[in-house]
């Protein structure tokens, strides 16, 4: 592995490890997140493991909980009824689709890109929807004082790229000349987990106020 893929796979353990470390005073936005990211760590790890059937079924596994650990997030962050039930709707259709499809297909058979790309288009609505929530209540100036805004923002950050990266999956991987794209996403990977390293910290920051 290079630098950054190494960077990449390595960079979960800095929001994991201070999350473990001041668990006590972490919200219950913030310990979901934690234990999201014990999953994460798997699956990072997982791009270790040179078969490629167990990869893929790692790979596959975390694009379900991922999904269901974000919509499960912002659902009970929402405050407005018409937008708790788009996600519950929207959720349910993805979820159905994604079961449907490894059923059919199998969880290990290859890697499903393009219900990451689902997911992440999934994500940003999320965030949007969670920023415009946060908009309407004139509760801005408190947003950086919120875990769950990092968590968004860097949500915001990381999933357009990676739409964009996996919505050309085959290409990217059988075109040379797209490899820096890889280098790009290992730095935005990165980069997400150490927003994330800072909303995990604002909660330490919350409870010595408090």
């Amino acid at each position: 592995m290079n630098f950054f893929q190494t960077l990449s796979v390595y960079s979960v353990l800095l929001p994991l490890g201070l999350g473990l470390i001041i668990y006590r005073y972490l919200g219950t936005n913030s310990r979901i997140v934690i234990m999201l990211l014990a999953f994460a760590t798997a699956s990072q790890f997982a791009s270790l493991i040179k078969s490629e059937g167990i990869k893929w079924a790692f790979y596959n596994l975390y694009t379900v909980i991922d999904s269901l650990v974000w919509t499960f997030l912002f659902f009970r962050n929402s405050q407005k009824k018409e937008i708790r039930f788009f996600i519950l709707i929207i959720s349910s259709i993805v979820t159905i689709w994604t079961f449907a499809i490894y059923i059919a297909q199998g969880i290990d058979a290859r890697f499903y890109h393009e219900l990451v790309c689902l997911n992440s288009v999934v994500q940003v609505i999320w965030v949007l929807a969670f920023f415009y929530e946060r908009y309407l209540s004139e509760d801005v100036q408190r947003l950086i004082t919120e875990p769950m805004f990092w968590y968004s923002l860097g949500l915001l950050i990381y999933a357009p790229c990676t739409y964009f990266l996996f919505a050309f999956y085959h290409e990217v991987h059988a075109n040379p000349a797209y490899t820096n794209l890889w280098l790009l996403h290992n730095v935005i990977n990165s980069f997400m987990y150490f927003i994330f390293a800072v909303g995990v910290f604002v909660n330490l920051k919350r409870a010595s106020i408090s």
